[in-house]
């Protein structure tokens, strides 16, 4: 496991790799959408080192990954599963 963190290092690369494919699937990255943060929200600031360490280590917080999916063109939703039998 990466530093302190008590987060698997299968879930920091399954988490790392399902962000990045879905900003590249938008046709931007990280940076674009950390920009795109930062001009739609003016209640923070956001950073690109910071948000890329937050993506590379499975640790980006809920609020920020609703924020650069939305920005992005999506909506992160919960699904509720079907029961199984």
């Amino acid at each position: 496991m990466k530093g302190s963190s008590m987060i698997p290092e299968d879930e920091i690369l399954e988490i790392k790799n399902y962000i990045k494919g879905q900003l590249a699937a938008a046709g931007g990255n990280i940076k674009m959408a950390v920009d795109r943060m930062n001009a739609a929200y003016d209640d923070r600031k956001d950073y690109y080192p910071t948000t890329t360490k937050q993506v590379n280590e499975g640790t980006i917080p809920y609020w920020k990954a609703v924020k650069m999916a939305k920005v992005m063109g999506y909506d992160i939703r919960w699904v509720k599963h079907k029961e199984t039998e």
